[in-house]
């Protein structure tokens, strides 16, 4: 890995499934260097005035182990934060998810919607789960905490790891 830019694995919790999406929480973790850092917020989805929430993922919520994230801070609030913390790095960040089309898409749209720069550039987009399909004899670990943003995130960081590890050819930029 370059020692320019940081590989940030990033998980967020949502109210929907669409890039307009209320945002309930970001978690995110460093990859590959010693000193691992992380990131978690959650946000007040009655902050979020022009963003989507869907009665199915309301419905779904009240079927997972743990609570729905309700966090008082404001979602521009929490943008800002996140792009302090990204910036905190001292590094380009590559940004990995489980599905561009999903995390990157919403935080993208939040950002936009809240007039701030979107903290990194379109083209350090990374999807982890097309990596996961292409490794599916890998035993991979199950999260003990799912839907939690930061212990998603960190339980993805590993995953991404373990394939790193197993495919030799894989080359961290």
């Amino acid at each position: 890995m370059s020692s320019n830019k940081v590989h940030v694995m990033v998980d967020i919790e949502t109210l929907d499934t669409t890039p307009n999406a209320v945002v309930l929480s970001i978690g995110a973790v460093t990859m590959h260097r010693e000193d691992q850092q992380t990131f978690y917020g959650e946000y007040n989805p009655s902050t979020q005035y022009e963003r989507t929430q869907s009665q199915s993922t309301l419905d779904w919520w009240t079927h997972q182990p743990i609570s729905m994230p309700r966090g008082v801070i404001n979602l521009y609030t929490g943008l800002e934060e996140f792009s302090y913390w990204l910036h905190s790095l001292r590094a380009e960040p590559i940004i990995w998810c489980k599905g561009t089309d999903f995390d990157t898409a919403i935080l993208t749209h939040a950002y936009t919607q809240h007039k701030l720069a979107v903290p990194w550039k379109y083209n350090n987009v990374r999807d982890m789960r097309t990596l996961k399909k292409l490794h599916p004899q890998l035993n991979y670990l199950q999260n003990p905490v799912p839907h939690h943003a930061l212990q998603d995130a960190i339980n993805q960081a590993t995953h991404l790891a373990q394939i790193f590890a197993y495919n030799q050819y894989l080359q961290w930029e």
